[in-house]
């Protein structure tokens, strides 16, 4: 018997530990691969916000949990500015933080709303979300969305 979202949760998952590495002026750095961000970007929530507050739901779930144990005070902070985003976008916010990837996965994967964060262990549970007919707010394809968008319009 697994815990699940309510059917009107908007579920985030955050990935923490090696995700953060630094932390610039008030941004942060982030660790980066060729395809992007492990961590979503708080930039990318910003931009995210106004999608997601398109379902007229205002209860966000973030999921978070790190497989490795470093830069610790550096993820709390992280994790403080998005809820302090999401709260000042009028988001009720609850965490769900229990050590468990297992009992993380089954939760994220009962999402109707699910925002994926970077890596395969998001990935796949956008996948069983797809499947269900849940919806996915990928923030990697979100920023490329944005990007072309943009280039678009100014007809570059």
């Amino acid at each position: 018997n697994c815990e699940k979202p309510d059917k009107n949760d908007i579920v985030i998952h955050l990935r923490v530990g090696d995700s953060i590495i630094g932390e610039d002026k008030n941004d942060f750095k982030y660790n980066t691969r060729n395809w992007g961000t492990y961590a979503i970007k708080l930039e990318t929530i910003k931009k995210m916000i106004p999608k997601i507050k398109e379902t007229n739901i205002n209860s966000v779930v973030i999921v978070y949990g790190a497989h490795k144990k470093s830069n610790k005070e550096l993820n709390e902070k992280y994790i403080n500015k998005v809820k302090d985003l999401l709260r000042m976008n009028n988001f009720y916010v609850r965490e769900k933080h229990n050590g468990d990837p297992d009992k993380d996965f089954l939760f994220m994967a009962n999402s109707k709303y699910f925002v994926k964060s970077g890596g395969n262990f998001s990935n796949i549970i956008s996948k069983i979300v797809e499947l269900n007919q849940g919806v996915v707010f990928d923030s990697i394809k979100f920023n490329e969305k944005n990007i072309n968008l943009i280039i678009n319009t100014l007809n570059i």
